[in-house]
C-alpha cells in the first residue's frame, strides 16, 4: 500500500568519500539502536557506497533513502517521507564532508547550516555526538567490525 506523505527530499554535493553507513544509523538513533538497512557496501566500513536503506526496527515510519545522482552535478539524493529525517541525514553528510547542501530541484546550494530549520525538534547537537563518539568511527577496511575489539577488552581496561 502507497503512503499518503509526500516525500521530502534533500541533496548533497560534492560527497566522493561517505562515511561507514553504520554512522549514519548512529548519528540518528544510535548504535546500539535496531535498524534494517540494504545497499551496495562490498565492506561494512566502505566509504564509496552509492546507495543506501536504513529503517528504524523500534520507530514505526522512520526510514531514510540515499542514493547517487549522475549527470553534471553528481551529488547524493536523499529522500524520506519524514522530513525531519531526511534534513538530519544531509546535515550529517554535509558536515561529514565539509559538503553542500539543497532542499529539493528548486533551491540553491547552501552550507549544512540550511538543514537545521528542517531538522525541527531532532537534537542535532547530540546526534552529532553519538556519530562523534561511535564505535563505527574506528571501522576500517580491514578491521570492519571494531565494536568485536571493544567487547572483548577486560573489564577496566581500556575500551
Amino acid at each position: 500500500m502507497q503512503s499518503e506523505r509526500p516525500e521530502c527530499t534533500w541533496f548533497v554535493k560534492p560527497l566522493h568519500e561517505r562515511p561507514d553507513f553504520r554512522l549514519i544509523a548512529a548519528f540518528l538513533w544510535g548504535d546500539l539502536h535496531n535498524i534494517d538497512s540494504d545497499g551496495d557496501s562490498h565492506n561494512p566500513a566502505s566509504r564509496s557506497w552509492t546507495w543506501l536503506y536504513l529503517s528504524s526496527r523500534e520507530r514505526a515510519g522512520q526510514r531514510v533513502d540515499l542514493g547517487m545522482e549522475e549527470g553534471a552535478e553528481a551529488c547524493m539524493r536523499i529522500r524520506s517521507e519524514v522530513p525531519w529525517l531526511a534534513a538530519a541525514v544531509a546535515y550529517f553528510l554535509a558536515m561529514e564532508g565539509t559538503s553542500q547542501v539543497r532542499r529539493g530541484d528548486d533551491t540553491a546550494w547552501d552550507d549544512a547550516s540550511s538543514c537545521v530549520k528542517g531538522a525541527g525538534p531532532f537534537d542535532l547537537g547530540a546526534a552529532m555526538e553519538r556519530a562523534r563518539v561511535s564505535v563505527w568511527r574506528e571501522s576500517t577496511l580491514e578491521d570492519p567490525y571494531p565494536n568485536l575489539r571493544r567487547s572483548r577488552a577486560p573489564a577496566g581496561g581500556p575500551s
